[in-house]
């Protein structure tokens, strides 16, 4: 139980939320109760696990959900899933940097990615992304803003400033937690190409993804 509101609660708020209602939740508890199976159905609690949760079945069910059913499963349905199709015709395979210093997020954002066919690099801050960059051959980077070491913007700014010698522009996208009034404009200031809020939603980052893939493209012509 949760001071003020339970797990219940908050997930019925999601639900009524316009921005929000197609978050998946996962309910965790320190002691399954009677009637807890139906509230989960009702509100669309996509799974139920009681604490103490271990670290490695938590980040499993993450992915689970995050990437639906598993190749295996769509390989016994005989057909792979449609929302596949649709993005494998429409998405080119990218070579992916991500600069993510969070395990979780690290995890989640592959579960988005790999099963769409994209190659995927991590680094874990911002100097490593930059080197990363210098040493690599990448169509587009996802940038966590908040990093030890180096952060987004810092890292963004020094390869946007090495780029001015060679005339490229590799596309960056902003990931931030502090979706605050003023962050994304510090983003574009900083040379990144869009933001997305965190928790990245794979609908809204796979727009985001398009359409600055896209632009890119337009521009090479």
């Amino acid at each position: 139980m949760m001071p003020e509101m339970d797990g219940f609660g908050f997930a019925e708020q999601v639900r009524t939320d316009e921005r929000l209602r197609d978050t998946k939740i996962i309910m965790l508890s320190s002691a399954a109760q009677s009637g807890h199976a139906k509230k989960c159905q009702d509100l669309g609690i996509v799974r139920y696990m009681t604490k103490p949760v271990v670290q490695s079945e938590l980040l499993n069910t993450m992915l689970s959900v995050v990437e639906g059913p598993s190749q295996a499963e769509n390989e016994n349905n005989g057909e792979p899933a449609a929302e596949d199709l649709e993005l494998d015709a429409d998405t080119p395979v990218l070579n992916i940097l991500l600069a993510e210093d969070g395990l979780v997020n690290q995890r989640v954002a592959m579960g988005f990615l790999k099963p769409r066919g994209h190659n995927v690099v991590i680094a874990e801050d911002g100097k490593q992304a930059v080197q990363a960059w210098e040493n690599g051959s990448f169509d587009l980077i996802l940038m966590d803003v908040q990093m030890p070491e180096m952060d987004g913007i810092e890292a963004t700014e020094w390869i946007r400033e090495k780029e001015r010698a060679s005339g490229e522009h590799i596309p960056i996208i902003a990931m931030t937690a502090n979706a605050m009034k003023g962050d994304r404009q510090r983003c574009l200031d900083a040379g990144m190409n869009d933001y997305v809020s965190k928790p990245v939603q794979p609908d809204s980052l796979f727009e985001v993804i398009e359409q600055c893939i896209s632009k890119r493209d337009v521009e090479k012509r």
